[in-house]
């Protein structure tokens, strides 16, 4: 892959933490290695998600532990530090389009 241009930039939506884990984490960290500024935003923190098995943690501590563990996954991949909106994990399907749009023109505009 190259990027010829030090100056591109790259944002990167998803609903919760690890999704770009499971989807485009190596990808990204191709991007951010070819000088590309790569940025995530996390609608939620995924405090909905497992506490695995044993638990990490009570559940009530679970977006905490996300949000650190993605913030230590981006600094390992050399993305830029993730922008972790509050909307509740699980409930997003309520949210008005045009609110959740409003949010993602509003980050481009300031990244862009």
């Amino acid at each position: 892959m190259t990027v010829t241009s030090t100056t591109s930039s790259c944002l990167c939506i998803f609903a919760h933490p690890d999704d770009e884990v499971f989807r485009c984490s190596g990808t990204l960290a191709l991007l951010s290695r070819s000088g590309v500024r790569v940025w995530v935003l996390s609608f939620t923190s995924g405090q909905a998600g497992s506490c695995g098995a044993p638990p990490i943690c009570k559940p009530e501590k679970l977006g905490d532990i996300r949000k650190e563990e993605l913030r230590c996954s981006y600094k390992i991949l050399g993305l830029e530090a993730p922008i972790i909106l509050d909307y509740q994990d699980g409930a997003l399907c309520d949210v008005r389009s045009d609110e959740l749009e409003d949010i993602i023109e509003e980050y481009i505009h300031q990244m862009f």
